[in-house]
């Protein structure tokens, strides 16, 4: 008997360890998912910060970005600049109708309406697209306007201000002049008198003009 009691004792000492145990271990793991679950909480919170930071340092790109390309559309060229950018164009062109037309329709950008209007760019333009044409198929000139069939070419240019006039330029161009039936052209000499209408050509006249004595040159 006393060994029957005995081994129940130990039993139920058994068992209860046991389930002391058992609960221990269930505090534990409640304990554990618990302070898991509180440290995980801050996360959103860092990410959100975290987007927030970028998109403010994305938008203050996208301002100085937009400030940068409105600082550079507000620097116009000057009057002088404008003219330089003319000049070159003025006595530019080959002989074909893509080049022609591009020179024409750029320096209706430089020049005042009426400037461009008094001056026949554009119709000149069309005469000489239609004598390259005419050319091309008859190799016969005709010369009964006053449009001459010849490519130029810009080599050089002086502007000079008017001292008593700031809207009045004298320009002096230099250009290769290549009629169309020759590989080698000639060097001509031009003087303008130029006045601007803000950053426009107003109007252009030419003063002057002559062949350079030994100017030969090739066209290209």
């Amino acid at each position: 008997m006393i060994d029957n009691k005995k081994r129940r004792n130990i039993i139920v000492g058994i068992c209860l360890v046991v389930a002391l145990v058992v609960i221990a271990i269930v505090f534990a793991v409640v304990n554990i998912f618990n302070g898991n679950h509180k440290a995980a909480i801050p996360t959103p919170k860092t990410s959100i910060s975290t987007k927030q930071s970028t998109k403010e340092t994305s938008e203050s790109i996208e301002k100085e970005s937009t400030s940068s390309e409105e600082q550079d559309t507000d620097k116009e060229a000057t009057p002088k600049e404008n003219l330089q950018n003319f000049i070159k164009s003025y006595v530019t062109y080959d002989l074909n109708d893509n080049s022609i037309q591009k020179r024409a329709s750029y320096l209706e950008t430089l020049m005042t309406h009426q400037a461009y209007a008094s001056s026949y760019i554009a119709q000149d333009a069309q005469t000489l697209s239609a004598m390259v044409k005419t050319y091309k198929k008859t190799k016969q000139i005709n010369t009964s306007n006053s449009t001459q069939l010849v490519a130029r070419s810009y080599k050089k240019g002086s502007i000079y201000q008017s001292s008593d006039d700031k809207n009045k330029y004298f320009v002096e161009i230099e250009y290769l002049e290549t009629p169309i039936y020759q590989k080698e052209g000639y060097m001509v000499d031009s003087k303008y008198d130029v006045t601007m209408d803000e950053n426009k050509v107003a109007a252009i006249n030419l003063t002057d003009s002559k062949n350079i004595p030994g100017g030969s040159a090739n066209n290209g």
